[in-house]
Protein backbone atom coordinates (compact mmCIF):
# COMPACT_ATOMS: atom_id res chain seq x y z
CA UNK A 1 0.00 0.00 0.00
CA UNK A 2 1.16 3.63 -0.88
CA UNK A 3 2.24 5.14 2.76
CA UNK A 4 0.63 8.11 4.54
CA UNK A 5 0.60 10.33 7.51
CA UNK A 6 -1.61 12.20 9.17
CA UNK A 7 -1.56 15.97 8.72
CA UNK A 8 -4.34 17.98 9.29
CA UNK A 9 -2.85 21.18 9.00
CA UNK A 10 -2.26 21.34 5.13
CA UNK A 11 -4.08 24.21 2.91
CA UNK A 12 -7.44 23.79 1.86
CA UNK A 13 -8.31 21.02 -0.87
CA UNK A 14 -9.26 22.16 -4.60
CA UNK A 15 -12.62 20.58 -5.74
CA UNK A 16 -14.04 19.00 -9.05
CA UNK A 17 -17.76 20.75 -10.34
CA UNK A 18 -18.69 17.20 -11.92
CA UNK A 19 -21.66 18.90 -13.97
CA UNK A 20 -19.71 21.74 -15.04
CA UNK A 21 -16.56 20.17 -15.77
CA UNK A 22 -14.81 22.86 -13.72
CA UNK A 23 -11.73 22.54 -10.81
CA UNK A 24 -11.32 25.27 -8.18
CA UNK A 25 -8.66 26.07 -6.67
CA UNK A 26 -8.14 27.80 -3.39
CA UNK A 27 -5.81 30.77 -2.89
CA UNK A 28 -3.55 28.79 -1.56
CA UNK A 29 -3.27 27.35 -4.69
CA UNK A 30 -3.77 29.56 -6.67
CA UNK A 31 -0.15 29.31 -7.59
CA UNK A 32 -0.55 25.83 -9.89
CA UNK A 33 -2.02 27.65 -12.94
CA UNK A 34 -0.36 31.05 -14.34
CA UNK A 35 -2.89 33.81 -14.91
CA UNK A 36 -0.87 35.51 -16.98
CA UNK A 37 0.07 32.59 -19.55
CA UNK A 38 -2.38 29.80 -18.50
CA UNK A 39 0.00 27.20 -17.66
CA UNK A 40 0.40 24.83 -15.09
CA UNK A 41 3.02 24.86 -12.41
CA UNK A 42 3.41 21.74 -10.54
CA UNK A 43 6.90 21.54 -9.10
CA UNK A 44 5.50 20.84 -5.55
CA UNK A 45 4.84 17.14 -5.69
CA UNK A 46 2.27 17.83 -2.51
CA UNK A 47 0.25 20.64 -4.62
CA UNK A 48 0.34 18.98 -7.63
CA UNK A 49 -0.94 15.96 -6.69
CA UNK A 50 -3.57 18.05 -4.89
CA UNK A 51 -4.67 19.22 -8.47
CA UNK A 52 -4.23 15.95 -9.90
CA UNK A 53 -7.26 14.13 -7.98
CA UNK A 54 -9.09 16.86 -9.07
CA UNK A 55 -8.17 16.42 -13.02
CA UNK A 56 -8.39 12.63 -12.56
CA UNK A 57 -12.10 13.13 -11.59
CA UNK A 58 -12.30 15.47 -15.09
CA UNK A 59 -11.11 11.82 -16.91
CA UNK A 60 -13.73 9.87 -15.39
CA UNK A 61 -16.39 12.54 -16.93
CA UNK A 62 -14.62 11.85 -20.35
CA UNK A 63 -13.18 8.63 -20.80
CA UNK A 64 -15.98 6.64 -18.61
CA UNK A 65 -19.04 5.16 -19.80
CA UNK A 66 -20.35 6.22 -16.13
CA UNK A 67 -18.93 9.83 -17.26
CA UNK A 68 -20.95 9.90 -20.99
CA UNK A 69 -23.96 8.79 -19.53
CA UNK A 70 -23.82 11.68 -16.84
CA UNK A 71 -22.85 14.60 -18.95
CA UNK A 72 -25.11 12.85 -21.92
CA UNK A 73 -28.19 12.97 -18.80
CA UNK A 74 -27.18 17.14 -18.15
CA UNK A 75 -28.16 17.86 -21.49
CA UNK A 76 -30.95 15.59 -21.98
CA UNK A 77 -32.57 17.32 -18.84
CA UNK A 78 -31.57 20.66 -20.28
CA UNK A 79 -33.78 19.98 -23.68
CA UNK A 80 -36.27 18.92 -21.67
CA UNK A 81 -36.10 22.00 -19.33
CA UNK A 82 -36.19 24.18 -22.01
CA UNK A 83 -40.04 23.22 -22.95
CA UNK A 84 -41.02 24.53 -19.80
CA UNK A 85 -39.51 28.19 -20.65
CA UNK A 86 -41.78 31.07 -22.32
CA UNK A 87 -40.47 33.93 -24.14
CA UNK A 88 -39.46 35.77 -20.87
CA UNK A 89 -37.54 33.29 -20.20
CA UNK A 90 -38.27 31.86 -17.18
CA UNK A 91 -40.01 28.21 -16.19
CA UNK A 92 -43.80 28.93 -15.91
CA UNK A 93 -46.90 26.70 -14.99
CA UNK A 94 -48.39 26.71 -18.01
CA UNK A 95 -45.50 25.21 -20.13
CA UNK A 96 -45.81 22.09 -18.05
CA UNK A 97 -44.33 19.06 -20.15
CA UNK A 98 -46.34 16.21 -20.27
CA UNK A 99 -46.53 13.10 -18.27
CA UNK A 100 -44.41 10.58 -20.77
CA UNK A 101 -41.56 13.70 -20.61
CA UNK A 102 -42.21 14.37 -17.23
CA UNK A 103 -41.52 10.43 -16.04
CA UNK A 104 -37.99 10.89 -18.29
CA UNK A 105 -37.47 13.76 -16.06
CA UNK A 106 -37.94 12.14 -12.92
CA UNK A 107 -36.34 9.18 -13.98
CA UNK A 108 -33.01 11.02 -15.08
CA UNK A 109 -32.97 12.78 -11.99
CA UNK A 110 -33.57 9.95 -9.62
CA UNK A 111 -30.98 7.99 -11.48
CA UNK A 112 -28.08 10.95 -11.29
CA UNK A 113 -28.73 11.45 -7.39
CA UNK A 114 -28.66 7.76 -6.83
CA UNK A 115 -25.60 6.82 -9.18
CA UNK A 116 -23.54 10.45 -8.76
CA UNK A 117 -23.93 11.85 -5.09
CA UNK A 118 -22.23 10.90 -2.14
CA UNK A 119 -23.56 8.56 0.13
CA UNK A 120 -24.50 9.21 3.62
CA UNK A 121 -21.66 8.14 5.45
CA UNK A 122 -21.17 9.65 9.11
CA UNK A 123 -20.08 9.00 12.59
CA UNK A 124 -16.30 7.62 12.59
CA UNK A 125 -16.55 6.97 9.05
CA UNK A 126 -16.18 11.26 8.84
CA UNK A 127 -12.94 10.78 10.70
CA UNK A 128 -9.37 11.06 9.09
CA UNK A 129 -8.33 7.81 9.93
CA UNK A 130 -6.79 4.32 8.40
CA UNK A 131 -7.60 2.07 11.30
CA UNK A 132 -10.90 0.36 10.03
CA UNK A 133 -11.38 -2.84 8.15
CA UNK A 134 -14.54 -3.90 6.11
CA UNK A 135 -15.94 -6.92 8.00
CA UNK A 136 -18.96 -7.70 5.49
CA UNK A 137 -19.78 -6.58 1.78
CA UNK A 138 -23.47 -7.45 0.44
CA UNK A 139 -24.80 -5.19 -2.63
CA UNK A 140 -28.38 -3.74 -2.62
CA UNK A 141 -30.79 -2.23 -5.04
CA UNK A 142 -32.23 0.47 -5.38
CA UNK A 143 -35.56 1.09 -7.88
CA UNK A 144 -35.00 4.68 -9.55
CA UNK A 145 -38.55 6.82 -9.61
CA UNK A 146 -40.96 7.02 -12.39
CA UNK A 147 -40.72 4.16 -14.90
CA UNK A 148 -40.98 5.04 -18.41
CA UNK A 149 -44.00 4.08 -20.55
CA UNK A 150 -43.97 0.20 -21.91
CA UNK A 151 -40.67 -0.44 -19.80
CA UNK A 152 -39.23 -2.65 -16.69
CA UNK A 153 -38.39 -0.63 -13.50
CA UNK A 154 -35.20 0.48 -13.33
CA UNK A 155 -33.02 -0.03 -10.92
CA UNK A 156 -29.06 1.17 -9.31
CA UNK A 157 -26.75 -0.65 -7.15
CA UNK A 158 -25.09 0.25 -3.49
CA UNK A 159 -22.07 -2.29 -1.88
CA UNK A 160 -22.97 -2.05 1.89
CA UNK A 161 -20.14 -2.69 4.36
CA UNK A 162 -20.08 -3.94 7.88
CA UNK A 163 -17.20 -1.44 8.92
CA UNK A 164 -15.12 -1.81 12.04
CA UNK A 165 -13.44 1.38 13.53
CA UNK A 166 -10.01 1.27 15.74
CA UNK A 167 -10.90 -1.08 19.05
CA UNK A 168 -14.50 -0.46 18.59
CA UNK A 169 -17.01 -3.76 18.36
CA UNK A 170 -19.31 -1.50 16.79
CA UNK A 171 -20.11 -2.32 13.61
CA UNK A 172 -21.31 0.84 11.37
CA UNK A 173 -22.74 0.46 8.00
CA UNK A 174 -21.35 2.09 4.95
CA UNK A 175 -22.82 2.90 1.13
CA UNK A 176 -20.31 2.24 -1.13
CA UNK A 177 -22.13 3.98 -4.83
CA UNK A 178 -20.48 5.35 -7.93
CA UNK A 179 -19.48 8.94 -5.77
CA UNK A 180 -17.42 6.81 -3.70
CA UNK A 181 -15.69 4.58 -6.46
CA UNK A 182 -14.76 7.55 -7.86
CA UNK A 183 -13.08 9.30 -5.06
CA UNK A 184 -11.23 6.17 -4.16
CA UNK A 185 -9.77 6.25 -7.36
CA UNK A 186 -8.61 9.54 -7.31
CA UNK A 187 -7.20 9.44 -3.84
CA UNK A 188 -5.03 6.34 -4.64
CA UNK A 189 -3.93 8.29 -7.61
CA UNK A 190 -2.96 10.93 -6.12
CA UNK A 191 -0.85 9.08 -3.21
CA UNK A 192 0.98 6.92 -5.84
CA UNK A 193 2.04 9.93 -7.81
CA UNK A 194 3.27 11.41 -4.51
CA UNK A 195 4.86 8.74 -3.42
CA UNK A 196 7.19 8.72 -6.77
CA UNK A 197 8.78 11.83 -4.73
CA UNK A 198 8.93 9.17 -1.50
CA UNK A 199 6.36 11.84 -0.21
CA UNK A 200 3.71 10.47 1.62
CA UNK A 201 -0.09 11.90 1.22
CA UNK A 202 -2.65 13.06 3.83
CA UNK A 203 -5.00 10.36 5.40
CA UNK A 204 -8.66 11.29 4.11
CA UNK A 205 -11.91 10.35 5.56
CA UNK A 206 -12.96 6.79 5.63
CA UNK A 207 -15.54 7.69 3.61
CA UNK A 208 -16.02 8.65 0.70
CA UNK A 209 -11.81 8.35 0.33
CA UNK A 210 -10.76 4.99 1.62
CA UNK A 211 -13.98 2.77 1.02
CA UNK A 212 -12.71 1.65 -2.13
CA UNK A 213 -9.22 -0.18 -0.86
CA UNK A 214 -10.53 -1.46 1.92
CA UNK A 215 -13.48 -3.16 0.07
CA UNK A 216 -11.22 -4.70 -2.60
CA UNK A 217 -9.12 -6.23 0.31
CA UNK A 218 -12.70 -7.61 1.68
CA UNK A 219 -13.06 -9.69 -1.51
CA UNK A 220 -9.51 -9.87 -2.62
CA UNK A 221 -7.26 -10.47 0.40
CA UNK A 222 -4.43 -10.34 -1.31
CA UNK A 223 -4.88 -7.68 -3.97
CA UNK A 224 -2.08 -4.65 -4.52
CA UNK A 225 -2.77 -0.98 -4.43
CA UNK A 226 -2.43 -0.98 -8.25
CA UNK A 227 -4.78 -4.02 -8.62
CA UNK A 228 -7.22 -2.04 -6.79
CA UNK A 229 -7.09 1.04 -8.91
CA UNK A 230 -7.45 -1.32 -12.08
CA UNK A 231 -10.82 -3.03 -10.42
CA UNK A 232 -12.44 0.90 -9.85
CA UNK A 233 -11.25 1.59 -13.62
CA UNK A 234 -12.88 -0.95 -15.52
CA UNK A 235 -15.83 -0.66 -12.68
CA UNK A 236 -16.63 2.58 -13.89
CA UNK A 237 -17.24 1.11 -17.72
CA UNK A 238 -20.30 -0.09 -16.82
CA UNK A 239 -23.50 1.16 -16.88
CA UNK A 240 -24.07 0.70 -12.78
CA UNK A 241 -20.85 0.71 -11.45
CA UNK A 242 -21.25 -0.76 -8.05
CA UNK A 243 -22.45 -3.55 -9.80
CA UNK A 244 -19.61 -3.88 -12.22
CA UNK A 245 -17.14 -3.50 -9.34
CA UNK A 246 -18.98 -6.08 -7.23
CA UNK A 247 -18.43 -8.36 -10.43
CA UNK A 248 -15.24 -7.67 -11.23
CA UNK A 249 -13.79 -7.89 -7.80
CA UNK A 250 -15.21 -11.91 -7.51
CA UNK A 251 -13.55 -12.71 -10.88
CA UNK A 252 -10.80 -11.74 -10.26
CA UNK A 253 -10.49 -13.68 -6.86
CA UNK A 254 -9.42 -16.86 -8.53
CA UNK A 255 -6.51 -15.18 -10.75
CA UNK A 256 -3.06 -15.04 -9.77
CA UNK A 257 -1.88 -11.80 -8.61
CA UNK A 258 0.68 -11.26 -11.35
CA UNK A 259 -1.59 -11.18 -14.05
CA UNK A 260 -4.63 -9.26 -12.55
CA UNK A 261 -4.07 -6.54 -14.22
CA UNK A 262 -3.17 -7.91 -17.75
CA UNK A 263 -6.81 -9.78 -16.73
CA UNK A 264 -9.01 -6.60 -15.86
CA UNK A 265 -7.34 -4.42 -19.00
CA UNK A 266 -8.30 -7.42 -21.52
CA UNK A 267 -11.84 -7.75 -20.07
CA UNK A 268 -12.47 -4.14 -19.76
CA UNK A 269 -11.29 -3.49 -23.78
CA UNK A 270 -13.91 -6.47 -24.59
CA UNK A 271 -16.48 -4.67 -22.94
CA UNK A 272 -16.02 -1.40 -24.38
CA UNK A 273 -15.43 -2.92 -27.88
CA UNK A 274 -19.10 -4.81 -27.31
CA UNK A 275 -20.39 -1.11 -25.88
CA UNK A 276 -19.21 1.17 -28.69
CA UNK A 277 -22.85 1.34 -30.42
CA UNK A 278 -24.27 2.45 -27.27
CA UNK A 279 -21.43 4.86 -27.00
CA UNK A 280 -21.70 6.11 -30.25
CA UNK A 281 -25.70 6.76 -29.55
CA UNK A 282 -25.21 8.22 -26.52
CA UNK A 283 -22.76 11.35 -27.98
CA UNK A 284 -24.76 11.38 -31.44
CA UNK A 285 -28.03 11.65 -29.76
CA UNK A 286 -26.12 14.53 -27.46
CA UNK A 287 -24.51 16.33 -30.60
CA UNK A 288 -28.51 16.67 -32.25
CA UNK A 289 -29.40 19.02 -29.65
CA UNK A 290 -27.74 21.26 -31.29
CA UNK A 291 -28.07 21.64 -35.01
CA UNK A 292 -26.62 24.83 -35.25
CA UNK A 293 -23.29 26.12 -35.84
CA UNK A 294 -23.05 28.07 -32.35
CA UNK A 295 -20.74 28.85 -29.31
CA UNK A 296 -22.33 26.83 -26.80
CA UNK A 297 -23.55 23.80 -29.27
CA UNK A 298 -19.81 23.65 -30.14
CA UNK A 299 -18.60 23.56 -26.75
CA UNK A 300 -20.86 20.60 -26.12
CA UNK A 301 -19.47 19.20 -29.25
CA UNK A 302 -16.17 19.63 -28.12
CA UNK A 303 -16.71 17.84 -24.94
CA UNK A 304 -18.56 14.82 -27.14
CA UNK A 305 -15.50 15.15 -29.65
CA UNK A 306 -13.07 14.61 -26.12
CA UNK A 307 -15.16 11.54 -25.21
CA UNK A 308 -14.88 9.67 -28.59
CA UNK A 309 -10.73 10.27 -28.47
CA UNK A 310 -10.84 9.53 -24.95
CA UNK A 311 -13.11 6.21 -25.40
CA UNK A 312 -10.82 5.48 -28.48
CA UNK A 313 -7.77 5.42 -26.13
CA UNK A 314 -9.53 3.52 -23.22
CA UNK A 315 -10.38 0.72 -25.31
CA UNK A 316 -6.81 0.64 -27.00
CA UNK A 317 -5.38 0.88 -23.34
CA UNK A 318 -7.83 0.50 -20.58
CA UNK A 319 -5.57 1.42 -17.85
CA UNK A 320 -3.55 4.45 -19.19
CA UNK A 321 -3.81 5.82 -15.52
CA UNK A 322 -2.16 3.10 -14.17
CA UNK A 323 0.24 3.37 -17.25
CA UNK A 324 0.95 6.90 -16.84
CA UNK A 325 1.80 6.44 -13.22
CA UNK A 326 4.21 3.61 -14.38
CA UNK A 327 5.60 5.89 -16.90
CA UNK A 328 6.47 9.07 -14.21
CA UNK A 329 7.89 6.76 -11.66
CA UNK A 330 10.61 5.66 -14.38
CA UNK A 331 11.33 9.55 -14.99
CA UNK A 332 13.89 11.66 -13.13
CA UNK A 333 12.56 13.58 -10.32
CA UNK A 334 13.70 16.84 -11.66
CA UNK A 335 11.79 16.53 -15.19
CA UNK A 336 8.94 14.93 -13.30
CA UNK A 337 6.56 17.63 -13.13
CA UNK A 338 7.16 19.24 -17.10
CA UNK A 339 6.21 15.51 -17.72
CA UNK A 340 2.59 15.44 -16.07
CA UNK A 341 2.20 18.78 -17.11
CA UNK A 342 2.22 17.45 -20.71
CA UNK A 343 -0.17 14.47 -19.95
CA UNK A 344 -2.44 16.73 -18.43
CA UNK A 345 -2.30 19.22 -21.98
CA UNK A 346 -2.09 15.89 -24.11
CA UNK A 347 -5.21 14.56 -22.91
CA UNK A 348 -6.72 17.41 -22.12
CA UNK A 349 -8.20 19.41 -18.95
CA UNK A 350 -11.03 21.30 -18.55
CA UNK A 351 -11.60 25.04 -17.10
CA UNK A 352 -9.56 25.90 -13.81
CA UNK A 353 -11.45 28.61 -11.85
CA UNK A 354 -8.53 30.04 -10.39
CA UNK A 355 -9.77 32.19 -7.06
CA UNK A 356 -7.87 34.61 -4.80
CA UNK A 357 -8.13 36.14 -1.39
CA UNK A 358 -10.46 39.18 -0.51
CA UNK A 359 -14.52 39.96 -0.38
CA UNK A 360 -16.38 37.72 -2.50
CA UNK A 361 -17.67 41.01 -3.58
CA UNK A 362 -15.16 42.08 -5.68
CA UNK A 363 -15.54 42.43 -9.19
CA UNK A 364 -13.29 40.15 -11.37
CA UNK A 365 -11.56 39.20 -7.89
CA UNK A 366 -10.81 35.01 -9.15
CA UNK A 367 -10.27 33.92 -13.18
CA UNK A 368 -11.35 30.73 -15.09
CA UNK A 369 -8.65 29.60 -16.99
CA UNK A 370 -7.86 27.21 -19.71
CA UNK A 371 -4.89 24.91 -19.93
CA UNK A 372 -4.53 23.50 -23.45
CA UNK A 373 -5.57 24.05 -26.94
CA UNK A 374 -8.39 26.03 -27.44
CA UNK A 375 -8.37 26.08 -31.30
CA UNK A 376 -8.19 29.29 -33.39
CA UNK A 377 -10.87 31.11 -31.79
CA UNK A 378 -9.99 30.67 -28.01
CA UNK A 379 -12.70 33.85 -27.78
CA UNK A 380 -15.75 32.50 -28.94
CA UNK A 381 -14.28 28.40 -27.16
CA UNK A 382 -14.44 30.33 -23.68
CA UNK A 383 -17.33 31.98 -24.41
CA UNK A 384 -19.60 28.98 -25.44
CA UNK A 385 -18.13 27.18 -22.36
CA UNK A 386 -18.98 29.33 -19.84
CA UNK A 387 -22.53 29.93 -21.51
CA UNK A 388 -23.16 26.00 -21.57
CA UNK A 389 -22.27 25.86 -17.79
CA UNK A 390 -24.74 29.07 -16.93
CA UNK A 391 -27.55 26.82 -19.18
CA UNK A 392 -26.73 23.86 -16.62
CA UNK A 393 -26.50 25.84 -14.11
CA UNK A 394 -29.94 27.33 -14.86
CA UNK A 395 -31.32 24.14 -15.36
CA UNK A 396 -30.09 22.48 -12.39
CA UNK A 397 -31.74 25.08 -10.43
CA UNK A 398 -35.50 23.97 -11.20
CA UNK A 399 -34.71 20.45 -10.64
CA UNK A 400 -36.76 18.27 -8.25
CA UNK A 401 -37.73 14.58 -6.95
CA UNK A 402 -41.13 15.68 -9.27
CA UNK A 403 -39.70 17.39 -12.23
CA UNK A 404 -39.08 21.21 -12.90
CA UNK A 405 -40.42 23.59 -10.92
CA UNK A 406 -41.39 27.41 -12.02
CA UNK A 407 -38.92 29.84 -11.82
CA UNK A 408 -40.96 32.13 -9.70
CA UNK A 409 -40.60 28.96 -6.81
CA UNK A 410 -37.01 27.92 -7.53
CA UNK A 411 -36.09 26.90 -3.67
CA UNK A 412 -32.72 26.60 -3.25
CA UNK A 413 -29.75 28.46 -1.00
CA UNK A 414 -28.75 31.60 -1.80
CA UNK A 415 -25.22 30.24 -2.73
CA UNK A 416 -26.73 28.27 -5.27
CA UNK A 417 -28.97 30.98 -6.62
CA UNK A 418 -25.73 33.39 -7.16
CA UNK A 419 -24.52 33.66 -10.59
CA UNK A 420 -21.32 30.58 -10.79
CA UNK A 421 -19.21 33.71 -12.45
CA UNK A 422 -20.00 36.29 -10.20
CA UNK A 423 -16.49 36.39 -8.70
CA UNK A 424 -14.82 36.24 -12.03
CA UNK A 425 -16.97 38.09 -14.11
CA UNK A 426 -15.87 41.97 -15.38
CA UNK A 427 -19.15 42.43 -17.27
CA UNK A 428 -20.88 45.85 -17.34
CA UNK A 429 -24.23 44.11 -15.70
CA UNK A 430 -21.63 42.61 -12.85
CA UNK A 431 -20.60 46.64 -11.82
CA UNK A 432 -24.20 47.96 -12.09
CA UNK A 433 -26.75 45.12 -10.90
CA UNK A 434 -24.66 43.09 -8.76
CA UNK A 435 -27.83 41.97 -6.35
CA UNK A 436 -28.90 40.77 -9.57
CA UNK A 437 -26.58 38.92 -10.22
CA UNK A 438 -25.86 37.13 -6.74
CA UNK A 439 -29.82 36.69 -6.12
CA UNK A 440 -31.47 35.97 -9.76
CA UNK A 441 -29.20 35.76 -12.63
CA UNK A 442 -31.17 34.53 -14.69
CA UNK A 443 -33.42 38.01 -14.84
CA UNK A 444 -30.68 39.22 -17.07
CA UNK A 445 -32.42 37.96 -20.08
CA UNK A 446 -35.36 41.11 -19.43
CA UNK A 447 -32.54 43.57 -20.11
CA UNK A 448 -32.09 44.66 -23.70
CA UNK A 449 -28.85 43.32 -24.83
CA UNK A 450 -26.98 42.87 -27.98
CA UNK A 451 -26.81 38.93 -27.94
CA UNK A 452 -22.96 39.89 -28.96
CA UNK A 453 -22.23 41.83 -25.78
CA UNK A 454 -24.06 39.50 -23.36
CA UNK A 455 -22.86 38.70 -20.14
CA UNK A 456 -22.25 34.42 -19.90
CA UNK A 457 -25.47 33.87 -18.01
CA UNK A 458 -27.53 35.90 -19.99
CA UNK A 459 -26.61 34.12 -23.26
CA UNK A 460 -26.90 30.37 -21.52
CA UNK A 461 -30.69 31.13 -20.14
CA UNK A 462 -30.99 33.01 -24.03
CA UNK A 463 -30.01 29.67 -25.65
CA UNK A 464 -32.41 27.81 -23.07
CA UNK A 465 -35.17 30.00 -24.01
CA UNK A 466 -37.55 29.20 -27.49
CA UNK A 467 -36.97 31.60 -30.33
CA UNK A 468 -37.70 34.92 -30.13
CA UNK A 469 -38.34 37.68 -32.87
CA UNK A 470 -37.11 40.46 -30.91
CA UNK A 471 -33.22 39.72 -31.39
CA UNK A 472 -32.30 42.11 -28.40
CA UNK A 473 -33.82 39.68 -26.28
Amino acid sequence: MFPFFNNSTFVMNPSYVADFMLIKLPPELASLISQEHADLRLDNPTEASLLLHEWIHYMQNISTISGIYAFASLIHLWAHFRSTIDTSGESVASQKLNDNANNAVMRTHSYRATARQQRVNGGPLSEERADFSVVSATTRETPLAACLPGEDEEKATLVECGIQVGSSEEIVVAEVGTLEIMEGLAWMIESRYLYTYKQFSKIPKIAPYQLLLKLCRRIVPDINDNDAIACGIAALQDRDPPAGLWRILHGVKAVNSASRRSTVAHLTSHHLTQSWNLIETLLRQTDDHFPNDEAMGNAVKHITSLMRSSMVRRRDNPLFELDTLDRLEQINETTRATALRDIIRELSCCRILSTAGGKPDTIGRDQILSYGHRGTNAEEFDFGHQKLHAALHFTSLHLKDDGFSETSSVDVSDKRRECPFYTACTHELRHHMPNLCAHHPWESIKIKTDPRVACWYRAGVRATRPPHDDPMT
